[in-house]
């Protein structure tokens, strides 16, 4: 008997239009240790300018249970210790004007990424990486480009390019 784990989905075309470019951020060279605790660790960012900086930190915990709002099968045994685990990165939006020196507007943003799963040897790695990928998916439209425009007037249902 040869076990396998996989997400039951089947919607899954590669997308043609939908690309995310990521950053190498080379977290152990651009950032300061500012906190190591057992569950967090936070970094400053030693690339961006003291007035304006990125914070980027990691978090995470055991949880009792993890909690769904899935109708698992009943034949489902209920792990009921599991991980959350969390990434979090704040940083200064700097808007500036090239015609007015002395115009400066400053607006933080924070984003999360928070994980929550049994512990359970079936959840790996690549596994959490498809989820994740499809999670961002869902964060943009058909045509690649973001949803964030109007998810911030909290225009929830996806819309036709």
């Amino acid at each position: 008997m040869a076990i396998t784990s996989a997400f039951k989905y089947t919607n899954t075309t590669a997308a043609t239009t939908k690309h995310v470019s990521l950053y190498d951020m080379d977290e152990t060279s651009n950032y300061a240790l500012v906190e190591d605790e057992p569950t967090r660790v936070e970094l400053n960012n030693t690339t961006t300018p003291i007035d304006a900086g990125e914070i980027l930190s990691y978090r995470c915990k055991k949880v009792p249970v993890v909690r769904t709002n899935l109708d698992m099968p009943k034949n489902t045994t209920l792990v009921n210790k599991g991980v959350q685990y969390a990434v979090q990165l704040e940083a200064d939006l700097v808007t500036s004007d090239s015609a007015d020196a002395s115009f400066r507007q400053d607006d933080p943003v924070v984003m999360y990424l928070t994980i929550t799963h049994p512990l359970s040897g079936y959840i790996t790695d690549a596994l959490l990486g498809q989820h994740l990928a499809r999670l961002i998916s869902a964060c943009q439209k058909e045509d690649g480009t973001w949803r964030f425009s109007e998810l911030m007037r909290s225009a929830l249902k996806p819309t036709e390019d």
